[in-house]
Order: C-alpha cells, then sequence, then structure tokens
C-alpha cells in the first residue's frame, strides 16, 4: 500500500511538472527575411526537449537557449522556465504551428503573422541578404546563376549561408565567394557575394526556395573588431561583442518559369541556348601529305547552357581522310559580357589516304535559339586544302590498281645479276664437320700433354729435396 502511494505521488508531480507549459512567438507579427523566437514557458524545470519535426516544412530552426526568472509579489514567490528556439520562416502568410508534445502535455497552436516585404528589417538594419537570378524563364536544358548578395556593416563573428533549393534540379556553387569593401550611409560595409548554378530538370512554374543565412552579432560595439567569416578587419567593423544575438535572414522566393521542348524540333539532339558560336581555334590548312596527320581544334560555346549538357562535336564521314578523336574538355564560365556560358572544345587528328584537292571535313551542329525560339544550324565556311604524295613512297605505287601477276617471267638481265657462291654448298658442309672434329682432338691431346708434363715435373723436385727424416 505504502508503495502503491509511492507511485502515485510521483506520477502525480511529473504530470503537475508540465501543467503549465504555454508557447508562443515572440514577436509574433514579423516581415518575410525577418527570424522569430519560439518560447516555451513553464513553472518546472524542463526535463526533455519538445519534438520539432513539425516545423521542417516551414521554418530554419537555428539555436536553442534556456531562461530563468524568479520573482516574489506579496510574499508569493514564482518561477518561470523558458525553453527558446531561433526560427526563420520560410512562407509568408499566417502560419499556425500545432501544439507540441512535452511528457503528457500538449500545448496549444501558436501562431504568426509573415507578411511581404523587400526592405531590410528594423530588428538588425546593419545586415541584409538579397538575391537575384540570371533568368526568370528558361527552357528545359538551359541553366542560370542565382546569385546571393549579404551585406553587413556590423561585427559578424560566426556566419554560415545556405544554398537555395528547388525540386527536381541540380544545385551547385558555381564560383569562390567574391568579397569587396563599400560605404553605406558613410559607414564602411562588407559585401559577399555567392553564385550557385541551378539547372532544372522539370518543366512548368516553379519557386526557388532563397538561400538563408545563419549567425550572431554582437549587441554591443568596442574598438577591435572581426569581420563577418572570421577575417580581421581592425576598426572597419563592430568589435568582439559582450553580449550577442543569434540572426536569421533568407532572401526572397524567386518564381521560375520552365519552357518544354517544342514539338516542332524534331528528333535533332535538343540544344537550347541563348547564343551559340561554334569556332576553329587552329589555323585552316592549305596543304597536306598523304599519311601526315593534319591537328584540327574546335570549340562550341552555349550561352545559357551547362557545359555537361552540351553534345560531342563529331565530323562527317570522308573517303579522303581517317578521323582521330581526342577526348573533349567542357568548362562553364562567364564571358565578357558577364553572361553564364559553357564550352567544350575537341582535337581532331585527319590523315590523308590520297593526293588530290578536297574540302575538308567540319562539324555541323543544330541548335534551338530560346530568344527567337527558332531551330537554327551552326556551320563554318567551307576549307578546301591540297594533299600531296608523301615523299615516302613512289606516286607510281601509290596510284596503282595491283601488283605485277606472278607469273611474269623474269627478264635475262636480273637473272645474270644474281650473284653465285664462290664455293659449292656441300663442299662448305663438310669443311665445317672435319674441322671441328680435328678442334676437338687437338684440344683433348693438348690437355693430356699438359697433365704429363705437371706430373714429371712434381717426380724431379721430390728426388732433389733433402731427406730430412731418414728411418
Amino acid at each position: 500500500m505504502i508503495r502503491f502511494l509511492f507511485f502515485m505521488l510521483t506520477f502525480t508531480a511529473a504530470s503537475l511538472a508540465y501543467a503549465n507549459i504555454t508557447v508562443h512567438f515572440q514577436p509574433d507579427n514579423i516581415t518575410a527575411g525577418q527570424s522569430t523566437q519560439l518560447i516555451f514557458t513553464s513553472t518546472e524545470p524542463f526535463k526533455e526537449h519538445p519534438n520539432l519535426s513539425v516545423l521542417q516544412n516551414d521554418f530554419e530552426i537555428a539555436g536553442a537557449q534556456t531562461r530563468f526568472s524568479s520573482n516574489i509579489i506579496n510574499g508569493q514567490k514564482s518561477t518561470k522556465h523558458e525553453l527558446v528556439f531561433n526560427v526563420l520562416p520560410l512562407k509568408t502568410g499566417t502560419l499556425t504551428v500545432p501544439g507540441f508534445k512535452i511528457g503528457n502535455q500538449t500545448t496549444s497552436p501558436a501562431h504568426l503573422s509573415v507578411s511581404e516585404s523587400t526592405t531590410p528589417t528594423q530588428q538588425i538594419p546593419d545586415i541584409t541578404l538579397t538575391a537575384s537570378v540570371s533568368q526568370e524563364s528558361i527552357y528545359e536544358g538551359e541553366s542560370l546563376l542565382y546569385q546571393a548578395v549579404l551585406t553587413e556593416n556590423t561585427g559578424v563573428f560566426s556566419a554560415e549561408i545556405k544554398p537555395p533549393f528547388l525540386e527536381n534540379a541540380t544545385i551547385e556553387q558555381f564560383s569562390d565567394d567574391s568579397v569587396r569593401l563599400i560605404y553605406q550611409n558613410q559607414k564602411p560595409a562588407r559585401v559577399l557575394t555567392r553564385t550557385y548554378l541551378i539547372t532544372p530538370h522539370a518543366t512548368g512554374k516553379h519557386l526557388i526556395q532563397p538561400a538563408r543565412f545563419f549567425g550572431q552579432i554582437p549587441r554591443e560595439r568596442n574598438t577591435d573588431t572581426f569581420s563577418a567569416f572570421g577575417t580581421q578587419m581592425d576598426i572597419l567593423f563592430a568589435g568582439l561583442p559582450s553580449l550577442s544575438q543569434d540572426i536569421l535572414l533568407t532572401a526572397k522566393p524567386i518564381e521560375l518559369t520552365v519552357h518544354p521542348k517544342p514539338t516542332s524540333y524534331g528528333t535533332d539532339w535538343w540544344l537550347p541556348a541563348r547564343e551559340l558560336a561554334l569556332n576553329l581555334l587552329t589555323p585552316a590548312p592549305e596543304s597536306g601529305r598523304v599519311g601526315e596527320p593534319i591537328t584540327l581544334v574546335f570549340e562550341l560555346i552555349a550561352v545559357g547552357t551547362d557545359a555537361n549538357e552540351l553534345p560531342e562535336i563529331t565530323l562527317p564521314a570522308s573517303t579522303a581522310f581517317k578521323v582521330y578523336a581526342n577526348p573533349s574538355q567542357r568548362q562553364n564560365f562567364i564571358d565578357s559580357s558577364d553572361r553564364f556560358a559553357g564550352r567544350v572544345a575537341q582535337e581532331f587528328n585527319l590523315i590523308p589516304l590520297q593526293d588530290g584537292t578536297f574540302n575538308l571535313p567540319l562539324p555541323h551542329v543544330v541548335w534551338f535559339n530560346s530568344t527567337t525560339a527558332q531551330k537554327e544550324n551552326a556551320t563554318l565556311p567551307p576549307i578546301k586544302i591540297d594533299i600531296y604524295p608523301s615523299p615516302l613512297t613512289p606516286a607510281a605505287t601509290l596510284n596503282s590498281a595491283s601488283p605485277p601477276a606472278p607469273s611474269q617471267p623474269i627478264p635475262l638481265e636480273e637473272k645474270n645479276t644474281v650473284d653465285a657462291p664462290l664455293l659449292p654448298p656441300t663442299f662448305v658442309e663438310q669443311s665445317l664437320k672435319w674441322g671441328s672434329t680435328a678442334v676437338f682432338f687437338l684440344l683433348a691431346l693438348t690437355g693430356i700433354g699438359l697433365i704429363i708434363f705437371i706430373v714429371r715435373k712434381k717426380q724431379k723436385n721430390k728426388k732433389s729435396l733433402p731427406d730430412l727424416y731418414p728411418y
């Protein structure tokens, strides 16, 4: 009975520990790009954190902290425990968060109003995040550049930029960040630009979810400073903070329209581009020789198209040349007009098979002009080349249809020019045979004579020695 009462008291205490949990946003009315706090309040310490998975679709979550306060009013002591999450809404409108279950308690829903705005928030006026795209309307297979620009004139000592998001698309950072210093409202500001390459894989209207910025800024300013992203900037920006606050910024979402391939295009390789150029990078040859390679390098540049989407460069078949192609090289770059473009370059070696005057085989590319919505052809002017016979092979041999018939008799004078041996072959063979036998016997007799000579010499030396040990 006592054990049962103890269990009931423990269960009741645990239940009452979360009896007064409330949840709310502070502030609960913000503009797009501004962060807020989701605050859980209880009269008892939190023994566990709520499950925030219900926020994943509508919010970014960065950082959490606990706060405690105690008050005594008219002799009555009250305590308040707070669990605070910094959140950034990814949508606009009225957002409703369902109740959270903590222990055996479920909180009431919380509401947040997010209005559209393109101006910097008043909460953090010294730091802004904006975004733009190179094109808002493209064709399937084209790519666009997405630029996120962070401007700050306050000391940011921890920072992270998360990339934009688009379903059914490839998104990758296009180049290294560019950083420059400007003056804004008579104060120095640091501008960081990060560029992403987005290649959609689905047609229709889409919404590019914006890039987000997470960081901490100081609440107070000193004379020394560290700039954004860890670079020391002496006295240009605010100093190391005695107190800091977490910030979350988001740029404005961008609508994108992706048009499908026109049905009238046909079965040719689908190659959409704003502009396209086909070039010969090597000098046009004027002459060559049979069997000696001719090297040609071609490039294909497409404005607004990823290099990985470009086709291989090919040459038409030719009876006058044997064609060998080397692997292609691809790259993306920004052209002289600050436009994104993809490039593929390829080297060919052409081996002339016969002499004469011929047109070089040149590439031909079919593409779709997405600026004019027209199908076009890219070609090069014809190049004539004179091919001469190889100096190592007589022209008569190259042009002969077949070798002489084997039954044709050999002329008499050619028979007389054949050199006859000075000695008959049988005589030479017998001489070599007997000569090798004689050499063998000669060596054997020489060895036997040498052995006899050594034995006799030892016997002679033995007799000349004094008899040192007579018996």
